[in-house]
């Protein structure tokens, strides 16, 4: 849910407890009530930390548009090679991802490296946490 959706639904809720009109609503279920936060308010487990989960990938390419990246990732497909396409751009240009995995564990990533240099792939082996 976007954060201008959960502020305008924490508006409203508020507005409806303050002027007592909450009760006409007929509401039920778990999720309807976001803290400012966005916090289901229903959910026991909302509170609850998560642990940030850790995968790694085999960056193959990267592009400044996605017709190359694109244009990559087909001729890796063509040789057997599933990647995926990532977008990234908070600062600057927009750059195309193109990945292998995710994997679970760094040794796994590092085998598909490992795999892929000895292709003649140019690889970096990214850590991403969640």
């Amino acid at each position: 849910m976007s954060q201008f959706i959960r502020s305008i639904a924490v508006l409203l809720t508020s507005a409806c407890v303050a002027q007592g009109a909450w009760a006409q609503f007929n509401v039920s279920g778990p999720g309807f009530l976001p803290d400012e936060n966005g916090t289901n308010l229903d959910d026991p487990q909302a509170s609850k930390p998560v642990a940030p989960v850790t995968q790694y990938f085999v960056q193959v390419g990267a592009f400044y548009a996605l017709k190359d990246a694109e244009s990559h990732r087909a001729k890796l497909l063509l040789s057997g090679i599933k990647t995926q396409i990532s977008e990234r751009g908070i600062s600057g240009p927009t750059v195309y991802r193109v990945r292998v995995g995710p994997f679970e564990k760094l040794e796994e990533g590092q085998r598909a490296k490992d795999k892929l240099d000895k292709a003649g792939l140019e690889t970096a082996l990214v850590r991403v946490q969640n």
